[in-house]
């Protein structure tokens, strides 16, 4: 539903709460899962979504608590762009 909104249907992908790799030392509370932090969106709708999630989960280390406040942020800057 998210593309939709979007004119050129992309969809900025973010996960939160994880430890990143290659050496699982810092936790990620707001990282893109296409791996460009500074470009995140993607255009392949759900599919694209759901193999990046997949991609992603066999790669890092969830950790928590998790810390929501920085990914609201980021989805914030990204409305008011």
């Amino acid at each position: 539903m998210l593309q939709y909104f979007d004119y050129y249907n992309q969809i900025a992908l973010y996960g939160f709460g994880a430890k990143l790799p290659p050496y699982y030392k810092c936790v990620g509370q707001c990282f893109a899962l296409n791996g460009n932090y500074f470009h995140p969106l993607i255009t392949g709708g759900v599919d694209e979504i759901i193999h990046l999630y997949k991609e992603n989960l066999a790669k890092i280390q969830p950790h928590g608590p998790s810390k929501l406040s920085e990914i609201i942020n980021m989805a914030i800057q990204f409305s008011q762009a």
